[in-house]
């Protein structure tokens, strides 16, 4: 015997229909948009709008034309911001130039004291070629009046010959080298 039971009936749910209103105010525009969540619904048609749960907002106080959102106030318009960086790379380029300037006329004084100084200076006491070399700094003290001179170039010795000398010979000059063809 085989006992069954009734199997209840599945309960039937009813579709709720909920209507979402979103409205976006702008200074110039109100975008109003509505969804429907949920089955038809006969009350709803294009002819028969949905009722408003809500009042709809005011209109927006007429304000100053404002076209963009503002930056604040702080920051600087991009005019102000291309006048501000103009100013300091030309200034970091006037450095640089001055720089560069002063440099240049380092080395060419640096270059005129090396060469004159390479010459030796002696004086017997005429005080006119005293005071000229005191002006020009280019003197050094020695013990007694009147005898000036400069430091002399260092000694210049005569070059080593950077190769050795090679006579090439049929004979073998190392054993087991075969001689350069």
């Amino acid at each position: 015997m085989e006992v069954t039971t009734p199997t209840p009936p599945t309960p039937h749910l009813q579709a709720r229909t909920r209507i979402i209103t979103q409205t976006i105010t702008r200074p110039f525009t109100t975008i109003t948009a509505l969804v429907t969540l949920g089955g038809d619904s006969p009350e709803l048609t294009t002819n028969n709008p949905p009722p408003s749960p809500t009042p709809p907002p005011p209109p927006p106080a007429p304000t100053n034309q404002q076209l963009a959102p503002a930056a604040p106030p702080s920051a600087l318009t991009p005019s102000q911001l291309g006048a501000v960086l103009g100013s300091v790379l030309g200034l970091a380029t006037l450095i640089l130039l001055i720089c560069c300037i002063l440099s240049l006329q380092r080395r060419k004084r640096r270059l005129e004291r090396q060469q004159n100084d390479r010459y030796y200076y002696y004086d017997d006491g005429d005080e006119d070629e005293d005071e000229e070399m005191r002006e020009r700094g280019r003197w050094h003290s020695r013990s007694g009046r009147g005898s000036w001179t400069t430091v002399p170039p260092p000694v210049r010795f005569p070059p080593t010959p950077r190769y050795t000398t090679y006579s090439q010979t049929r004979e073998r000059q190392i054993g087991g080298v075969g001689r350069y063809p």
